[in-house]
């Protein structure tokens, strides 16, 4: 009964969003991470205030086990990476566990990776029917017993990165060897560290660089070896380990979902990711 009746309520909001606007509205994932971790900070630094006294000389004291949980009825918004990750990254400064339940839409790529980095649960509901279980037995209980208890566990998980250039889901990319920045293409200037690259290093990427088109996070790949890595005077580049199929792609079996690999190029060089 409490599961049709939440289930009743979340389909009459989502049929209550007005389907007429020109630009999908975005989604508000970013702002509610930030106002949570904004909040448990602030309870941290109140517990440590007031326990100045007792704790003095010793480290600060935090929060026990704070956690979020996020429930997701939107795919991956690719112009929310940067913030999404930095709020990652915030969660696991504060020790905040992240976890992640997918009611509607394909699986999403970011809330599967702040589930993995904080050490929290992804769980894309297949039962619907079932999300009071899910909600009590696997989001309930505190990160500190859930291996005790038997708690769904992500079976894969996309590692794939947004480019900070068109904002698209890559699988393979130009990393700046100054930042780390992520492109889908070779570029003379980054545009976060504003490096310039030598019009030597771009021209021998642009050469070495797979045909491989850009891929969304709802594209399956088959699985087998990644490419072999191979560098090209100091600079590093990819080279499929076989002959491309149709359309630029590798024959089936030719790419690993699940692997991943890094390769850094020279100083203020390029280098391939995938």
């Amino acid at each position: 009964m409490v599961d049709s009746t939440i289930m009743h309520n979340i389909v009459q909001q989502l049929n209550a969003l007005d389907q007429g606007l020109d630009e999908e509205a975005p989604s508000a994932l970013v702002g509610a991470l930030t106002k949570a971790l904004c909040f448990i900070n602030r309870l941290t630094l109140e517990f440590n205030t007031s326990t100045a006294n007792a704790t003095e000389g010793l480290e600060p004291l935090t929060l026990s086990d704070p956690r979020i949980l996020v429930l997701s009825v939107s795919p991956d918004q690719t112009t929310s990476y940067i913030p999404v990750m930095n709020s990652i990254f915030s969660a696991q400064k504060l020790k905040v566990t992240i976890d992640a339940c997918q009611i509607y839409g394909p699986e999403t790529v970011f809330l599967q990776q702040a589930a993995h980095l904080t050490g929290g649960s992804y769980i894309y509901l297949e039962r619907r029917d079932a999300l009071l279980q899910y909600l009590t037995m696997a989001f309930l209980p505190p990160p500190s017993i859930r291996q005790t208890i038997s708690v769904p566990t992500q079976d894969k998980i996309d590692f794939r990165a947004a480019c900070f250039c068109h904002k698209n889901i890559v699988d393979v990319g130009f990393v700046c060897s100054v930042c780390l920045s992520i492109f889908c293409q070779p570029v003379p200037v980054c545009s976060t560290c504003r490096t310039k690259f030598p019009i030597k290093t771009l021209q021998r990427l642009n050469a070495a660089r797979p045909s491989l088109p850009l891929t969304s996070a709802s594209q399956s790949r088959n699985s087998s070896t990644p490419p072999t890595p191979q560098k090209i005077n100091g600079h590093a580049s990819v080279t499929p380990s076989q002959p491309l199929g149709p359309g630029g792609l590798p024959p089936s079996g030719s790419i690993n979902n699940n692997s991943t690999f890094h390769i850094n190029g020279a100083k203020n060089g390029l280098g391939l990711s995938g």
